[in-house]
C-alpha cells in the first residue's frame, strides 16, 4: 500500500511544480530570453505550429543579440590591443625624449678641444668583473682605436673612466681605471703633486709614490697628469680618501682615492678620438 502511494505522491508533486512554473510564466513580466523558454516549454506540452513559430521568432532575436554581444566583445578586444600599443609607444617616446635630453647635456659638456667625443651605450657588464670591464656599442667602424681614453660624467662634469682595450667592428671592451691591470699617472689638482693610481678591482683606487713632505689631505681632487699617454691633462679621477704614513721599508707615502665616476650609473660613456689621428687616418 505504501509503495503504491509514493509514485502517486511523486506524480502529484511534479504536476504542482509544472502548474507553478506555468503560472509564473503567465503572470510575470518577462524578458526575451525567459519568453523564449516559456514558448519552448509550451511547445513541449503543446507542439502546435503557432507555438513553434513563436519559439523560432524569439530564438531569432536571441541569436541576433548574441551576435551583437560577440561583435562588441571583439571590438573591445581590438580596442584594448590598440590602447596597449599606444601605451607602449608613449613609454618609448618618453624614454627616447629622456635619452635625447641626456645626450644634449652630455654634448654641452666641456670636452678637450683636441678630441672628438663618440657617445656610446654600455651593452655589457658582468657582476664578476664589475670594477674591471665594460662593453660598449661602438667599434672601429665608428672610429675607435686601442688605448683611446674613455670618460663618464658625474654632477655634470667629465671624469676619467678607463681606456679602450679591445676593438671590434661595432663594439669595444673598456678596461676601467679600477681594474688591477690599470695604472694611471695623476696629480693633485691644487698642489700639483705627482702620483700614480693603481686599480684594486673594487671601488677604491690606490695612490702611490707620494713624497714624505706631501701636503695631501682627504678630500683633495686628483686629476689626470700632463705626462699621461692616454688621457688629456686635468680630467678628474677622484678624491683623496685616506693618507698612510711611510712604512719602514719605504720613504714614500701612500693613500686611497675614491673614483669620481658613479659605478652604478654607467649607462652611456664618451670615447675621446684624437682629431689628429682621425685626420691622419683620412
Amino acid at each position: 500500500m505504501q509503495e503504491e502511494y509514493l509514485p502517486s505522491r511523486r506524480s502529484n508533486l511534479i504536476f504542482i511544480l509544472l502548474i507553478t512554473i506555468n503560472l509564473f510564466f503567465l503572470t510575470s513580466h518577462l524578458n526575451v530570453y525567459v519568453k523564449t523558454l516559456k514558448y519552448f516549454l509550451y511547445y513541449i506540452f503543446n507542439p502546435s505550429p503557432s507555438v513553434a513559430e513563436k519559439v523560432v521568432e524569439s530564438s531569432g532575436n536571441i541569436l541576433k543579440n548574441i551576435s551583437e554581444i560577440v561583435n562588441v566583445h571583439q571590438e573591445n578586444a581590438v580596442l584594448r590591443k590598440e590602447i596597449e600599443k599606444y601605451t607602449y609607444l608613449e613609454k618609448d617616446f618618453l624614454n627616447i625624449s629622456g635619452e635625447n635630453e641626456r645626450l644634449k647635456k652630455i654634448l654641452n659638456l666641456d670636452f678637450p678641444i683636441k678630441y672628438k667625443p663618440i657617445i656610446a651605450r654600455v651593452i655589457e657588464r658582468e657582476s664578476l668583473s664589475w670594477f674591471e670591464w665594460i662593453s660598449i656599442d661602438k667599434g672601429y667602424e665608428d672610429g675607435l682605436y686601442s688605448d683611446a681614453p674613455v670618460l663618464a660624467w658625474a654632477e655634470e662634469r667629465l671624469v676619467a673612466l678607463g681606456r679602450v682595450w679591445e676593438v671590434y667592428s661595432r663594439s669595444a671592451k673598456i678596461i676601467l681605471i679600477t681594474n688591477v691591470l690599470c695604472s694611471l699617472p695623476v696629480e693633485i689638482k691644487d698642489t700639483k703633486e705627482d702620483g700614480l693610481i693603481d686599480g684594486k678591482n673594487n671601488n677604491i683606487l690606490r695612490l702611490n709614490y707620494l713624497l714624505p713632505e706631501s701636503f695631501l689631505k682627504p678630500g683633495d681632487e686628483v686629476v689626470t697628469s700632463p705626462i699621461s699617454q692616454v688621457f688629456p691633462a686635468g680630467i678628474t679621477v677622484g678624491y683623496v680618501k685616506e693618507i698612510f704614513a711611510p712604512v719602514k721599508t719605504s720613504t714614500l707615502k701612500e693613500g686611497t682615492v675614491k673614483p669620481a665616476f658613479i659605478s652604478n650609473s654607467l649607462k652611456m660613456v664618451a670615447v675621446l678620438i684624437s682629431r689628429q689621428k682621425e685626420k691622419n687616418a683620412q
